[in-house]
């Protein structure tokens, strides 16, 4: 996968390419939802790499940006866990993207709670990757529902059998800094 991220003073603009090349169908799990709606630009913010104490010269933390199922932290109750909708991408055809987050950049999966950890209440990112969820079309057999949408035909799946047929493929990290809140 090629993904390019661009610094602006209000925001980031992603873009990417991603090509299968498994040699199999698969399904990217690409398209976020809100309240039933797809949004381009939603993505999972969150901040890997950093730990209280962590100097500002150092070359982490990391903001990762994903689009893929995530697992439920331990102890959280969730009544209906998020799980992006899924399009198919077969063998050597290639899907690309774009899309924007505002910054500063808060910290957003729904299924962990954040808040700020001992007094800290932002981090500055020295970097950032684009992290994609996909799974093989064998992996997940025929427990998919097929979703209308406006431009493709996208694909759910129950959570449990998403989480678990789940790969991720990393982008190279993009170097600059960007501001993250933690809570």
């Amino acid at each position: 996968m090629n993904a390019t991220v661009t610094f602006a003073t209000d925001h980031l603009r992603v873009c990417y390419a991603f090509v299968n090349t498994t040699g199999e169908p698969l399904l990217l799990f690409n398209l976020l939802w809100l309240r039933g709606e797809v949004y381009p630009d939603l993505v999972y913010h969150a901040v890997e790499g950093w730990r209280p104490g962590l100097r500002a010269t150092d070359d982490q933390p990391t903001l990762v940006l994903s689009k893929e199922p995530m697992p439920i932290k331990p102890g959280l109750g969730v009544y209906r866990p998020e799980v992006p909708f899924a399009v198919r991408v077969e063998p050597g055809k290639r899907i690309s993207e774009e899309f924007t987050v505002a910054t500063p950049v808060k910290l957003y999966n729904p299924h962990a709670p954040f808040g700020a950890q001992e007094g800290l209440h932002e981090v500055t990112c020295r970097q950032v990757l684009l992290r994609l969820g996909y799974a093989l079309d064998r992996d997940l057999g025929a427990t998919g529902e097929s979703v209308p949408d406006l431009h493709r035909e996208v694909v759910l799946f129950p959570f449990r059998v998403a989480l678990e047929a789940r790969h991720t493929i990393d982008s190279e990290p993009s170097r600059g800094a960007i501001l993250v809140q933690l809570q």
